[in-house]
């Protein structure tokens, strides 16, 4: 049978029987039985679950592979992958459906192999044959010793890693550790001994077992695990095939078990590791790598950051910490067992603060030395639980040690940590206070006499002692929550203000505490609340105002989220509701209350029942505010937003559903309770209005509409209320096709609510059409639509505000002008009315100041373009005409507007120019807009006319947009560009900077005839160069750099022309020098085909030197030493003639430069906060061996390198020490 299987499944892999797709046609059944033998063979399968649970998706893709099989194909494969072939073959011989399926299509004609077919299967049975030998061998070796003290990797492997609910990652132990993964499975290929250093025996027992489950199956079968002396000696004495040994055991020669062929690993920590021997150290497991370990097997439900941090990203404390391993580590003794409690209260401090040293002899209740005497040794021990970073020591995982001591501490220990919080609460900084209370920023120096590290690891210690033996042991709990509440009693606000980093603790140690401390404060008039939510503004810093009660808000939200503590929290937030927001921080009570109270995602373990009925109790007393809440709880159904989840603290657990179903009845109830208490206020109808216009609300949409029918009374004739109804209404119409739009049916009771409240007032019915917006606007947009939408926007005005004329009269008229949004359009309007009737009124409206500027200069443009030039003319000289006839002296009336609002046109010009009046022509080209240019003017000619009025902006406008234009000379610009720098330098805006910039590159130096003018142009790139680089793109320099380039000796007269200016006190001229020097691109005396003349460069920095001297001057030796730099990068290894510059200077100071140089072209290091120093090494021993090539040629430049070297060294050990303290903050 065994054959005809084999044969059988080569044939329908490989496609030999082309009637099998018909007959599976008519039996799905057998090819469903094929694939359940398959998913059956993947359960007996030895593999990972991790890898099994890929594999069982997947059938069809070892259908092949089953048949390149039993024909013995060449083609490599991975033994395990072998195994699972072998199993699905074995499967399908024993399930009765595939056995009868084979016999009825009479499978024996099929079975016709050839001769060479036989031979590999038959070879393949043998290979089998050998294997099952070898592991039957083994197999019988380790049954018969594994109750002494071996297991198999498998056996090793399940008892490490599977918990009560749960089974480890092998990531856990080999995430990051390719290079050592391949070390280990290199040293299997030949017979030896190598060691394998881990912080944990275990978790390089592990590992290496692990990587041999993963590899191979055939290996893991004759793989042992070892952690007996005897055991070992047996099995090496025993077993004849070779094996790969893992052990811990280190009394046993293990060259002698390698020399009989097995191959060794010798699990140890590093302080145990031997010169002579291959080692394997596994550094720690990249933090990233071991969350994403832990996500993989626990899933996103848990905590997984906060469960990493716990544990130390350590294996080993997890196992501790989840309930795998119960035993005690081996280093907590009777006779340590003091010690390490003090550690565990104490957490971490920094030892070279006299302070922390002697609050850790308080703890311990012994001398420092003998308490750091006897925590030493620990440090080298297996599975260490602690460190020791520089002067820091810090637990490793202070859960884990808390968990296995807590049994033992004891009053005694409970007293200490009474005293000590004492002593902790006393470290008072008196700046702290006077920060607050100061608008100005200050670097100060920490007086505080704890460093931060010992106070956090205590406060934390009250935290996780008093949650932790709540329940197990309540006396315990008493006593922590005592000392909580008596260190809440001694608060003022300078003690809190101390303190206030570690409130979390204090609140999460004793919520009731915490709250009577608020609920104190409140009583006595809120002595300390007054001062924490008062937005205190400072002068200096990343935003304009300093908060300092985010500590006490984030402690009032984790208690609420068990609803035992709801209700007060509730009452403290709406009380603390009084102080204003502080600008708009997202950090306040009101966001705070919101999130907690708000549909879907509470942030409270209430239902939405029990929020509601605390919502109720409090309305009585807070009306005003529970009304709040109830709108934005609605408010926020109808609306999507983002916001940070509070995670609660540490170390409760929070019995909360991220999700909740809402109710109808629940949203009816909150909206009853908000109606009940609505009281009238326009934003109150606002918001109203936005509830009862969301579709998704719309089985409270009558009681909402109930209520603002009432309110429309209250509202009749207000025009604000009004414009909003209407806006409102404009929305769902322009976009009917929305999802949150209403349908007509629908907003008809919202057209009825604008009639109640503009109650037929004409003034406010028309608003509407003088918005900013015009009030016709096509479907489609183009641009034969939009013109003719603007005309029948601006006759539909015209109706309107005649209709206002009709009824109220022109007075009447010019107040309604001054009530709309946009009363340009009213100028829009007048302009298809009589001109000869209103243009005298729109005049005098003007000369009254009752319409605006821009409103009568489109009023007269829209004219000129309706009546025509000449109807335009005769228009002006007939009000000339009127105004020679007024009373009143007609040189004071101002006609330029008449003449300029149509914008630049010669005609009109003309006239201005035949009015010989230079008050009026100056007025005209201050006021007039260039839109086109007449055909019978010049560019120049208007160039020159608005030069003359000092209008540069719109000079340098004109020259951009015709850069082309030859009338534009060199010179031209020139001259424009400098008059308008010296006129402002400093009003140019960014707008036409970009524009300057363009038209300046835009200039050929070459052409320039007269050495003035480019003295100029220079002059000008001088004095704007701060603000006018940010307008260059990458290959484009300035013509003072280019003139630089060619002529560098030219630097010295500039930096004098820059150091004359800072000499007569004009300190802008010290940023544009620094500027100027700080961004001088490439390398001075540089040929074009890249060779550097040092003669000339050695001239040139010994001239700058000079100058350096003599005059003072600024930034100076930075700018030599950027030039030396450049030069030393662009050079191809060492250089003698670049030494010999070097030594030439013969300045310290430039040397110094120098070394600054070339340590920040570094730029900003961004890098993971556990990365620690490996990039800084790499660059330590880059100018170690500068150093030591340069020593011979120039002591100089040896000696800056050597100091990089020493930087880097210091830069690679304080990011190391960093990357430890963070891994265990």
């Amino acid at each position: 049978m065994d054959m005809m299987v084999e044969s059988f499944l080569i044939s329908y892999a490989a496609g030999t029987l082309p009637t099998l797709k018909d007959i599976f046609s008519k039996k799905p059944d057998v090819k469903a039985e094929i694939d359940r033998c398959f998913i059956k063979a993947v359960e007996r399968w030895g593999a990972l679950p991790e890898v099994k649970s890929k594999a069982k998706k997947n059938p069809e893709t070892y259908l092949k592979e089953l048949s390149d099989m039993l024909t013995h194909s060449p083609k490599g494969r991975h033994p395990l992958e072998n195994s699972l072939l072998l199993l699905w073959k074995d499967e399908i011989e024993r399930n009765v459906t595939c056995r009868q399926f084979l016999s009825d299509v009479k499978i024996e004609k099929i079975l016709q192999l050839t001769l060479d077919d036989q031979e590999r299967i038959s070879e393949i049975l043998r290979e089998s044959e050998e294997v099952r030998k070898i592991s039957d061998e083994v197999k019988s070796a380790i049954h018969s010793l594994a109750k002494t003290g071996i297991k198999s990797c498998r056996s090793f492997w399940d008892e490490w890693a599977i918990g009560p609910d749960f089974e480890l990652e092998t990531a856990l132990v080999l995430s990051g550790r390719d290079k050592e993964r391949k070390q280990l499975l290199d040293y299997m290929e030949k017979p030896g001994v190598a060691i394998i250093t881990a912080t944990s025996v275990s978790e390089a027992m592990a590992f290496a077992a692990a990587c041999i489950l993963l590899h191979d199956e055939l290996c893991s079968k004759r793989a042992v695990v070892v952690t007996d002396k005897e055991a070992y000696e047996r099995i090496v004495s025993v077993t004849k095939e070779p094996l790969v040994i893992i052990s811990d055991v280190s009394t046993v020669n293990h060259h002698n078990a390698a020399a009989k062929g097995n191959t060794v690993f010798f699990c140890t920590t590093p302080s145990a590791t031997r010169d002579g021997i291959e080692n394997i150290n596994l550094s720690p497991i990249y933090p990233s790598c071991f969350i994403e370990a832990l996500k993989n097997t626990f899933g996103n439900g848990t905590d997984c950051y906060t469960l990493a941090s716990q544990c130390g990203y350590d294996a080993m404390n997890l196992r501790r910490i989840k309930g795998i391993d119960l035993n005690r580590p081996s280093w907590m003794t009777d006779q340590n067992r003091d010690a390490l409690i003090a550690l565990a209260l104490i957490d971490g401090w920094d030892e070279n603060n006299e302070s922390d040293r002697e609050l850790v002899q308080m703890v311990s209740g012994m001398n420092y030395d003998c308490f750091s005497d006897q925590l030493t040794p620990l440090l080298s021990v297996d599975n260490s639980p602690l460190v020791k970073i520089g002067h820091h020591w810090k637990i490793k995982s202070k859960i884990d040690l808390i968990i296995n001591l807590i049994g033992n501490i004891t009053d005694k220990h409970i007293k200490r940590l009474a005293e000590v919080v004492t002593y902790l609460s006393m470290d008072i900084d008196p700046q702290v206070k006077e920060e607050m209370e100061s608008k100005e920023f200050k670097f100060r120096k920490d007086l505080h006499l704890f460093s931060s590290s010992i106070k956090h690891g205590v406060y934390e210690s009250l935290a996780i002692i008093s949650v932790f033996t709540e329940h197990s042991n309540p006396a315990l709990s008493d006593e922590i929550k005592k000392i909580v509440r008596e260190e809440f009693t001694s608060y003022d606000l300078e003690k809190y203000l101390n303190n206030k980093n570690y409130i979390y603790f204090l609140a999460e140690a004793n919520p009731d505490a915490f709250l009577d401390f608020i609920r104190e404060d409140i009583k006595k008039g809120d002595v300390i609340m007054s001062q924490l939510f008062l937005g205190r503004e400072k002068e200096l810093g990343f935003t304009r105002y300093q908060i300092y009660f985010t500590e006490l808000l984030g402690s009032l939200e984790c208690i609420a989220f068990d609803e035992r503590g709801l209700a007060e929290v509730t009452d403290i937030l709406l009380h603390l509701l009084r102080y204003p927001r502080v600008e708009n921080y997202a950090n306040c009570p009101w966001e705070s209350v919101c999130h907690i109270f708000q549909f879907g995602l509470p942030q409270t373990s209430a239902s939405a029942e029990k929020r509601i009925d605390i919502l109720e109790s409090l309305a009585g007393k807070y009306p005003q505010k529970v009304y709040s809440i109830c709108r934005s709880m609605l408010t926020r159904l109808t609306k999507s937003g983002a916001f940070s989840i509070n995670p609660g603290f540490r170390y409760r657990k929070k019995y909360v559903e991220r999700q909740e179903e809402v109710l109808i009845s629940d949203i009816k109830r909150v909206c009853g309770l908000m109606l009940s208490l609505y009281y009238s206020s326009t934003e109150n109808f606002m918001k109203t209005l936005d509830l009862a216009m969301y579709p998704g609300l719309f089985f409270i949409r009558q009681e909402l509409l109930d209520c603002l029918r009432k309110e429309a009374e209250n509202f009749s004739g207000n025009k604000e209320i009004a414009d909003y109804i209407l806006d409102s209404l404009k929305q769902h119409r322009n976009y009917p096709d929305a999802k949150w739009a209403l349908d007509e049916t629908a907003l008809q009771p919202f057209d009825e609510l604008y009639k109640m409240v503009t109650n037929g007032d004409l003034f406010i019915e028309s608003r509407e059409f003088f918005q900013e917006i015009d009030p016709v606007r096509s479907k489609k947009f183009d641009v034969e639509n939009i013109e003719k939408d603007r005309k029948e926007s601006i006759k539909l005005r015209a109706d309107k505000l005649w209709e206002i004329i009709d009824r109220y009269g022109n007075d009447r008229m010019l107040d309604f002008a001054n009530e709309v949004e946009n009363q340009l359009a009213i100028g829009e309007a007048l302009s298809c009315f009589d001109e000869n009737t209103y243009a005298p009124i729109v005049y005098e409206a003007y000369l009254k100041g009752k319409l605006e500027e821009d409103t009568v200069v489109r009023y007269f443009r829209l004219l000129w373009q309706r009546i025509g030039d000449t109807g335009y003319l005769k228009l002006y000289q007939s009000l000339r005409a009127e105004s020679k006839d007024d009373t009143k002296d007609s040189n004071s009336r101002d006609f330029s507007v008449m003449l300029y609002a149509p914008c630049l046109h010669k005609i009109l010009l003309d006239k201005v120019i035949s009015e010989n009046n230079d008050d009026l022509l100056e007025k005209y080209w201050k006021r007039v807009e260039i839109w086109n240019i007449p055909e019978d003017m010049s560019l120049v000619e208007i160039a020159a006319y608005l030069k003359a009025v000092k209008r540069y902006n719109t000079v340098i406008h004109i020259m951009h947009c015709n850069m082309s234009d030859p009338s534009f000379t060199d010179e031209f610009k020139v001259n424009v560009l400098k008059d308008m720098t010296l006129e402002d330098p400093r009003g140019i805006n960014r707008a036409n900077l970009y524009e300057f910039s363009r038209i300046l590159l835009s200039i050929d130096e070459g052409k320039l005839t007269d050495d003035s003018d480019k003295g100029n142009l220079y002059l000008m790139e001088i004095l704007l160069y701060p603000r006018l680089t940010h307008y260059l793109n990458d290959k484009e320099n300035l013509h003072v750099y280019k003139a630089l380039a060619h002529d560098h000796m030219l630097m010295l007269d500039v930096i004098s022309l820059m150091m004359s200016q800072i000499d007569k006190g004009d300190a802008e001229w010290i940023n544009i020098l620094h500027s100027f020097l700080t961004d001088f691109p490439g390398v001075v005396c540089k040929s074009d085909e890249g060779t550097i003349d040092y003669k000339a460069l050695e001239e040139y920095l010994q001239a700058l030197k000079k100058l350096k001297s003599e005059r003072k001057v600024p930034f100076l030796n930075t700018f030599i030493a950027k030039m030396l730099r450049r030069v030393f990068f662009s050079e191809n290894g060492l250089s003698r003639d670049f030494c010999k510059l070097v030594e030439s200077l013969d300045s310290d100071e430039i040397d110094n430069a120098l070394h600054a140089e070339i340590f920040n072209s570094r730029g900003v290091l961004t890098q993971d906060a556990f990365a620690g120093g490996e990039d800084d090494r790499e660059l330590m021993e880059h100018y170690d061996s500068l150093a030591r090539e340069y020593a011979l040629y120039s002591p100089r430049l040896s000696k800056v390198f050597r100091g990089l070297c020493d930087d880097y060294k210091n830069m690679a050990d304080h990011h190391d020490r960093q990357a430890m303290l963070t891994r265990y903050r």
